[in-house]
């Protein structure tokens, strides 16, 4: 019995079909064993197939730990709103139209916890700017991650103006002018372009007036310790406001910012229009909220957190007990979800395990799976919190695990796409590497091979794969030519029979070994008279109507082969678009190894693996696929992307939607419950 390959370093190719099995809509399943479908659905593609479960699932743990992970993961948030604390808010806050307040992470990281604030009133807002929306901005964390939010298209149709900009002397944060101004630098190569359409930015506050204003975007902020003690405890927009609200003197405006008058917001909220505060400090808001004392209201809707949120409720209705709050269970279950979902797929220290997550946040470990399928799912009643995506290292990987999806293949390998001769050296070296992969764990090794200019490149290749290092265990390797044809004079088809093929495997592989080999290498020629050794796999080219190769044979064996009526040749074997064999064209004088013989063993599981390049084959594969002639395809990006016409899947995603297009409007693929410690 061969002996299973064992579990070695992950390639980028294991750890990208890993993952995305991992969080794909179609794999996943509301079930506390997530990853054991994950290996079931690797045991179907080779080699996989070759190891056995406790070294898949080995293999799948390892995948999930290896920090190369977090680099494939698309990690998009959706942070959830507690309306009935908000609606505590407005009735402390009186005049306050609108309080978002979404779950705390400031204990777990203070600048996430500001950026989160920014994407809740993107999320919020950003489904009522119109072409033309003017918009005014403030300096801080939370707005810059509010203006990242903002696409190249939403940069153009929006005016941005900054609420305030730099002074004289040394910034200790930055003003609105300079997130401005990172925000056109994320998009320099297209603004410089001739031609290209100028964003409407405005980055001196010096004329700005309430009139030019539909959104004004602020952020609240708790002053430096120095000032702390001189009795302020808010800065807004630079300016200084003291616990009552009234501006600090000496000094109301810091010296190092220019920004526009307090009283600008005030006309605005007065308007009507929309003054959008950012706050996670209760001392900074309720100065911020005093100042209406003189002038009105400085804000008429708040971005605030749980946390400043239940401290103001207690310092300002201490009469109203928090636990008389509507939904506070509920809330806990949804706002511990969001921390979880922060630590294991936004934290800075990569991906900890259940047992890091549930100590850091006070829960047991069961408790863990359970909030992280919530918050990829949701739980029937709040959407999810989290959306994954998993970004394939290249295309030709994307396009690999896209055809093994829609093509319900055992393997495929996509190489990139080149127009002269390295082309067959690429197609040739991937599946020199998929030969040896399959042999690994194996003592003999039984391979078929076809003709043509795709098997000289494996052939040329498979020599320089260090197979004596890969292939401890292997002690005969066989190959068969599965076609016996007569000699051929062309120059054009020199060295792409079986035959020839044979001894250019034998002359190139002894040469390129200087030391013996572990194993015996057998060569033999197809002959219909006499049995062949059973096949371990195929390796085949495949040819096209008017290709080359076969009608430079018809013609060296005086033959007219009719082209009209076959679509495709496998084996000097023909079959139609159907995928309906034809009868035989040579007249006797070629043999080859059925083509009846070839499908039972690709329905069987077993490798049949057809070589080609070029998206002119792609009918042709087509009509093999029908016929059931192959289970495995080693191709290049141009023939994946054509046999694809018509059939991609959507990128591999997880969750129910994402982004500002309204908090309704979600995918409708599932999410799925992270317990990779649990098989």
């Amino acid at each position: 019995m061969a002996a299973s390959p064992r579990v070695q370093g992950l390639s980028v190719r294991d750890l990208y079909r890993i993952c995305a099995l991992r969080f794909a809509p179609a794999s996943l399943v509301r079930s506390a064993r997530a990853p054991k479908e994950v290996v079931e659905r690797l045991k179907k593609w080779l080699p996989y197939a070759q190891r056995s479960l406790p070294q898949l699932r080995r293999m799948v743990l390892q995948a999930l730990d290896d920090p190369r992970a977090a680099d494939l993961l698309e990690v998009a948030f959706c942070p959830p709103f507690d309306e009935p604390l908000g609606d505590e808010l407005k009735g402390i806050l009186q005049g306050l139209r609108c309080a978002i307040v979404i779950p705390s992470v400031a204990d777990l990281d203070a600048t996430a916890n500001e950026r989160f604030l920014g994407l809740a009133a993107f999320q919020h807002f950003a489904p009522h700017f119109a072409d033309g929306t003017a918009i005014g901005v403030s300096g801080g964390l939370a707005v810059q991650a509010f203006l990242n939010c903002l696409d190249l298209p939403s940069l153009f149709r929006l005016r941005l103006f900054a609420l305030n900009c730099q002074g004289s002397g040394q910034l200790t944060s930055k003003t609105a002018d300079i997130l401005l101004g990172d925000l056109l630098a994320r998009h320099w190569q297209t603004l410089i372009a001739p031609h290209a359409t100028k964003p409407q930015v405005t980055v001196d506050p010096s004329h700005l007036s309430s009139a030019l204003l539909d959104f004004a975007f602020v952020s609240v902020k708790a002053p430096e310790e120095l000032l702390k003690q001189q009795g302020v405890a808010a800065e807004v927009l630079g300016y200084r406001l003291m616990r009552d609200g009234l501006p600090f003197y000496p000094a109301p405006l810091c010296p190092q910012v220019r920004a526009v008058p307090l009283s600008l917001l005030q006309k605005m909220v007065r308007e009507g229009k929309w003054v959008v505060a950012f706050a996670t400090d209760a001392e900074a808001l309720w100065a911020t909220y005093q100042a209406q004392r003189v002038g009105g209201l400085l804000f008429n809707a708040l971005v605030t957190d749980d946390r400043c949120a239940v401290a103001l409720l207690r310092q300002r209705a201490s009469q109203r007990r928090l636990a008389d709050v509507p939904q506070r269970q509920r809330w806990w279950g949804v706002s511990q979800r969001f921390r979880v979902a922060y630590l294991r797929y936004g934290g800075a220290t990569g991906h900890p395990s259940n047992d890091a997550i549930a100590k850091q946040l006070h829960l047991s470990r069961k408790q863990v799976p359970k909030l992280l399928d919530e918050a990829l799912q949701g739980d029937g009643e709040t959407l999810p919190v989290v959306r994954l995506r998993v970004k394939p290292p290249s295309v030709e990987h994307a396009l690999e695990l896209a055809l093994l999806e829609t093509w319900n293949l055992r393997e495929v390998r996509v190489v990139p796409t080149f127009d002269d001769e390295r082309g067959y050296a690429a197609l040739g070296e991937a599946a020199a590497e998929f030969l040896w992969q399959l042999a690994e764990g194996q003592a003999k090794f039984c391979v078929g091979i076809g003709w043509g200019w795709s098997v000289l490149a494996m052939v040329e290749a498979l020599a320089q794969v260090g197979a004596a290092k890969r292939l401890p265990l292997l002690r005969q390797l066989t190959f068969i030519g599965l076609i016996h044809v007569p000699p051929a004079h062309s120059p054009l088809l020199l060295g792409t029979a079986p035959l020839s093929l044979l001894g250019t495997l034998m002359l190139r592989f002894f040469a390129a070994t200087p030391h013996p080999l572990p194993f015996s290498i057998a060569c033999q020629i197809f002959n219909s008279n006499e049995p062949i050794p059973p096949l371990d796999a195929i390796f085949t080219g495949i040819g096209i109507r008017g290709g080359k190769l076969i009608t430079a044979y018809a013609h060296e064996l005086g033959l007219a082969v009719e082209t009209h009526k076959w679509q495709g040749e496998l084996l000097f074997q023909f079959f139609d678009r159907k995928g309906r064999l034809l009868p035989d064209r040579w007249e006797g004088r070629v043999q080859a190894l059925p083509l009846t013989e070839v499908s039972q063993m690709a329905t069987k599981g077993k490798p049949v693996v057809v070589i080609a390049r070029g998206a002119q084959k792609a009918q042709a594969v087509q009509a093999a696929y029908r016929a059931q002639l192959f289970n495995c395809l080693v191709i290049d990006r141009s023939l994946a992307e054509a046999l694809l016409v018509g059939k991609r899947r959507s990128p591999f995603s997880c969750g129910k939607g994402s982004g500002a297009e309204g908090r309704g409007r979600w995918d409708r693929g599932k999410g799925a419950r992270d317990t990779r410690l649990d098989i």
